[in-house]
């Protein structure tokens, strides 16, 4: 595929792996230099993405978390919460939570 291509809307659709809201927080710079408060978010879980949104009926996305280069370990010591997990990149730390099982 070209790299200026983009993916269609059936494309992007088949690649889709799982969507639904968590409750995350995101932690900037190193040693937390900086903590954003928790809110909730529509998240989508795409190959190699984790992609946000305010709402479910948001056509664009707050944020995107490319998963490649990032450690993903179980959340609940860090959290102190059930059903939750952390996301560690070069820069950021984002921890999240489900506020059940089904979600």
């Amino acid at each position: 595929m070209d790299s200026d291509a983009t993916l269609s809307d059936e494309e992007e659709e088949s690649n889709l792996v799982r969507t639904g809201y968590l409750i995350m927080q995101f932690i900037l710079g190193e040693r937390g230099a900086e903590v954003r408060s928790w809110k909730r978010r529509y998240f989508t879980l795409q190959k190699g993405k984790l992609t946000y949104y305010k709402r479910d009926d948001d056509p664009d996305p707050e944020g995107v978390i490319f998963l490649e280069n990032c450690k993903v370990l179980e959340g609940e010591a860090f959290v102190k919460r059930k059903n939750a997990i952390r996301i560690v990149s070069k820069k950021e730390t984002y921890d999240m939570y489900a506020k059940n099982d089904s979600e």
